[in-house]
């Protein structure tokens, strides 16, 4: 196998791995009753959780901006209550993934050893988002200081947002 395993022996997945391979059949027998590790963001499992013993895990998929990203799932199955993490926090979980037809859909889902808390991975989207975001308050600075377009263009980065006032230039 390609994937890394970890210390005690889980095959390392990006969770996208994990739910794209619902659909491939020849990747569910690869994966199915392997031991895997991933991370993703936690949350409540509300469909097909009768017993209470199921969380979600996901990460978003953007293909082209954020306002068409997805949530990307898969269900964890604990076989009891599961541990407490705050909602929306990044975890990593291992445990041995299956694919069972439940109610007529075919569900990525993993049984899960071990859970515990992740730090959120470095994302060079949110950090061009953010750059994004700083560049539009520059703008709109530079236009609520009443600058034409041409002397907008010419102070460029210099015009800064300054703590107790709404626009000003800088040097």
């Amino acid at each position: 196998q390609s994937h890394r395993k970890t210390p005690d022996g889980y095959h390392e997945f990006n969770l996208m791995e994990l739910f794209f391979a619902t659909g491939d059949r020849e990747m569910q027998a690869a994966i199915d009753g392997l031991k895997v590790e991933t991370e993703g963001r936690w949350v409540e499992e509300k469909i097909r959780n009768p017993n209470g013993t199921r969380k979600r895990l996901y990460r978003l998929f953007i293909t082209c901006c954020a306002a068409d990203s997805r949530a990307i799932p898969i269900v964890l199955e604990f076989g009891k209550t599961p541990p407490v993490f705050p909602e929306n926090g990044w975890v990593k979980v291992s445990g041995t993934m299956r694919f069972p037809l439940e109610e007529g859909v075919l569900q990525p889902l993993l049984v899960v050893d071990r859970t515990i808390a992740a730090e959120p991975p470095y994302d060079r989207l949110l950090a061009l988002l953010e750059v994004e975001r700083r560049e539009e308050v520059l703008r709109h600075a530079a236009v609520s200081s009443g600058l034409s377009d041409q002397e907008r263009e010419a102070r460029g980065a210099s015009v800064t947002i300054r703590p107790g006032s709404s626009a000003g230039s800088g040097s």
